[in-house]
């Protein structure tokens, strides 16, 4: 047995065989899968220091299973393409126009196994495995899908690359993870809240990831359906994230294809080319439009009002739109016309700036939005951090300073509605006594906020483990940046940090 074992092992054709072992894992697979191999089943190889979440690896199992590709696998390329990668060595003899894949994690046919075993028999032996599949593969016409370049798997192997540093738990999947404690964490990861974001450029002209995540929530908090919008892209998988269905419409062809190329085939997503100033005509007639995106790129020379035209007919047949990029000054003016009108504009502070316009009359549920302005929450933010969170998992705060003890904790547990968020709060030795502060779901921690922070550090249970810090007081600003610091340490990964109440002077 230990000589046909042999037979089996990996061997290179170049000076560096010995780094080869004769005996490995994969020969071991192969031999096996030559005595219990079944006609039509596919086999999966799965890595010891492969790991991710459950939802990830459903998703990646299943619907590879229904493209049905004779190998699945990441990082297909040929010699020809990349002739420098010195293991392509190992082909010199079997193969004439090699290629390889990158196979941690792979899935292969019964018939692709079947050539692969044919080729044992046929050499006495095999090869390095990356070249030996994907040539075959390539050798003999069959289909092979890349989950890196693939659209629809993209996202789901966001991650797998070669060494990554992971400090904190992800969703998809990742490689190689050699610490236990973090796979455990890895494999115990919810599924991902916006699993197409990871195809998403979110740079230069597209939207940005706050305007992504905002874009989705807000469709998931009013129950939207139906988007119509102008400019597809990253925004469009936003949307889709939301599982909404999309109509989206492009007067350029090259970026018509891009959109085409990054959705994919999907169902609910409808990508139509228009002409410049050609607007839709007979659809979306039957108020069943939930919302009307307007985006794209930079205004042409001499066309600065070009978005004015989509504003127009979604005011017309819809009753709302969405305005992206609302801090220029081409869309800052489309705005003042329609706020001479005495429409509602509710904006959105991101980065790039988004403005919700809409007539009252028609959606009144809008308005809901703007309900928590207060003097301390400028009803913008107020707009963005109720669709942020409201709605959303329970979410553990921390609030440090604040004049008013009462009126900040009232201020936000409102901006953090869920019944079971957790609220801490840090009270000055000099301000109210916290036996006159509302207790119902708050800790209450007294102290000067530097000493009660620097105990959170080092005590159990504190370390990145908040969503939400507010710092809420006029302080100098060295003494403020301590505080930030600190504060830092105390945040989860993608942890917000939030000042309110800062002079000038800082």
């Amino acid at each position: 047995m230990g000589t046909r074992q042999r037979d089996f092992g990996i061997r290179a054709s170049n000076e560096s065989s010995e780094n080869f072992p004769l005996i490995t894992s994969w020969s071991r697979a192969f031999v096996h899968l030559s005595r219990t191999l079944r006609k039509g089943e596919a086999v999966w190889f799965v890595e010891d220091d492969v790991a991710g979440d459950a939802e990830s690896f459903r998703q990646l199992v299943s619907e590879t299973a229904a493209v049905g590709a004779d190998l699945s696998a990441l990082e297909f390329e040929s010699a020809a393409e990349n002739p420098e990668w010195i293991w392509f060595a190992t082909a010199e003899g079997f193969f004439e126009h090699p290629w390889r894949s990158f196979n941690p994690l792979c899935r292969l046919s019964e018939r692709l196994i079947r050539k692969i075993l044919e080729f044992r028999e046929h050499h006495g032996r095999m090869t390095f495995h990356e070249v030996l599949f994907a040539s075959i593969a390539a050798e003999n016409g069959m289909s092979t899908l890349n989950w890196r370049k693939d659209i629809r798997f993209k996202h789901l192997v966001a991650n797998f690359r070669y060494r990554p540093i992971i400090n904190h738990p992800v969703q998809g999947v990742c490689h190689p993870v050699k610490d236990l404690k973090l796979v455990e964490l890895l494999c115990e990861a919810p599924a991902p809240e916006f699993p197409r974001m990871g195809v998403a450029k979110l740079a230069d002209y597209s939207i940005l990831s706050e305007d992504y995540v905002f874009l989705s929530r807000l469709c998931r908090s009013m129950g939207f359906q139906k988007i119509v919008e102008f400019g597809p892209g990253d925004s469009t998988l936003a949307f889709r994230d939301a599982d909404c269905e999309v109509i989206s419409y492009e007067h350029e062809q090259k970026w018509l294809e891009k959109a085409q190329a990054m959705i994919a085939d999907d169902p609910l997503v409808s990508l139509r080319l228009c002409e410049r100033y050609e607007l839709p005509q007979h659809e979306h007639n039957d108020g069943r439009v939930d919302l009307v995106f307007v985006d794209g790129p930079t205004q042409i020379e001499g066309d600065e009002m070009a978005r004015l035209k989509p504003c127009e007919w979604a005011m017309e047949k819809q009753g709302v739109f969405l305005l992206h990029d609302a801090k220029r000054e081409s869309e800052t003016t489309i705005l003042q016309i329609f706020r001479d009108r005495g429409l509602e504009a509710l904006e959105i502070p991101t980065e790039k700036g988004m403005t919700l316009v809409f007539e009252e009359e028609r959606h009144s549920k809008f308005l809901e939005l703007g309900s928590m302005a207060h003097a301390n929450w400028p009803r913008g933010e107020c707009v963005a951090w109720e669709l942020l969170v409201k709605n959303s998992q329970p979410v553990k705060v921390l609030a440090l300073g604040g004049g008013e003890e009462k009126k900040m904790i009232a201020d936000v547990r409102e901006l953090f509605p869920h019944p079971e968020s957790s609220f801490h709060r840090v009270v000055r030795p000099d301000g109210e006594s916290s036996a006159d502060l509302p207790t119902d779901g708050v800790e209450i921690y007294e102290g000067e906020s530097v000493e009660v922070l620097s105990w959170m550090i080092a005590a159990e249970g504190y370390w990145e483990s908040f969503d939400f810090v507010m710092i809420d007081q006029e302080i100098p600003a060295f003494d403020l940046l301590s505080q930030a610091c600190q504060s830092w340490s105390l945040l989860k990964s993608g942890g917000m940090l939030g000042f309110s109440g800062i002079s000038h002077d800082c």
